[in-house]
């Protein structure tokens, strides 16, 4: 199916669609709440080490870095009612420390001090508009908070 949606907003000009990502965006999500997301690495649930130095996130097309935010939030203990942690916010436009590989996957280098608390959950944000599609030029959803989580062993 090659039929298009143009969705109108006040607040943005408007952002087009592929109809087949709106219809079938249960049956192609990946875990993300994403169609356009394939993976990322690490994964959601998985378990890390200390010494991990970069996140990855890979797209099932081409795309460019945009102008909005990834954070890095440390989950307070269940129980509690301490908000998250940031631990680290980059732009896309930060080139030392966000760049593509392949034209699909985004490399965001991390500081050594953003994961340092045994046993802690840690998630990440990516904002809406953190990339855009290479073709349309238009921006691309993020991650919502509390999906990408993994963590630290």
């Amino acid at each position: 199916m090659s039929s298009n949606l143009c969705i109108v907003n006040s607040r943005t000009s408007y952002v087009l669609y592929e109809l087949y990502d709106i219809l079938f965006l249960h049956y192609i999500d990946n875990g993300y709440n994403n169609p356009k997301i394939k993976s990322t690495k690490p994964a959601i649930g998985d378990t890390i080490s200390f010494d991990i130095d970069t996140l990855m996130i890979t797209y099932v097309e081409p795309i460019e870095l945009s102008i909005r935010n990834v954070s890095i939030f440390q989950i307070p203990l269940e129980g509690t009612s301490n908000p998250p942690i940031l631990r680290q916010t980059v732009s896309g436009q930060t080139y030392d420390f966000v760049n593509v590989e392949g034209n699909t996957t985004v490399k965001i280098r991390l500081l050594e001090t953003t994961f340092n608390q045994p046993k802690a959950t840690y998630c990440v944000l990516v904002y809406n508009n953190f990339v855009r599609d290479m073709k349309f030029e238009e921006p691309l959803y993020g991650i919502e908070s509390r999906i990408w989580h993994f963590n630290l062993g």
